[in-house]
């Protein structure tokens, strides 16, 4: 079962609230790229979980691109095959019609299940132990930032078990991917 069938099949929806977006800088790569996040609360059952999901520019524009996205840029309207040919000189409309795609894409929940799934995996499979866990996905992070990234990961994976239960906990760590 991928996890969109498994929210179908358990009855989980969600809403997302565009948050921002912001810059990051890949020294180790030499790049910037844009990461847009989502404050995201899922629902099952009366039950809840409120989390963060974020984002790059290629997710919106594979997005834009399947819905046919044409908002209001500076100049009129703009289409995904007149963003791609602007968005490598980063023109003003190319900026606006990515901020816009930010705006209105909303999540699915499968999507966002993916993600948690694969994170609560990491911590999993190091026994939800902070060394094991940073020697396999922490080598690039300072210690600080390890720490902090171990410590949102507990906590999340801590709220997936409790909103799904033992038993559906279980199935989403069987699901493969869409």
């Amino acid at each position: 079962m991928n996890h969109h069938e498994f929210a179908e099949r358990n009855g989980i929806t969600l809403a997302a609230i565009f948050a921002g977006q912001k810059e990051e800088k890949h020294n180790a790569m030499g790049f910037t790229s844009m990461r847009y996040t989502y404050t995201i609360q899922l629902h099952k059952d009366g039950a809840h979980m409120t989390t963060e999901y974020h984002v790059g520019s290629g997710i919106l524009e594979h997005w834009a691109k399947e819905v046919d996205f044409r908002p209001q840029v500076e100049g009129g309207r703009m289409n995904f095959h007149q963003y791609s040919t602007n968005r490598n000189s980063r023109t003003k409309a190319g900026v606006q019609y990515l901020e816009a795609a930010a705006k209105a894409y909303q999540p699915k929940p499968g999507d966002l299940l993916c993600c948690l799934q694969m994170d609560a995996q990491s911590f999993d499979d190091a026994g939800g132990d902070f060394g094991a866990w940073a020697d396999e996905w922490a080598v690039d992070l300072k210690p600080s930032e390890a720490w902090r990234t171990f410590q949102n990961l507990s906590k999340s994976v801590g709220d997936l078990r409790r909103f799904l239960g033992a038993r559906l906990y279980a199935d989403l760590m069987e699901c493969t991917e869409d």
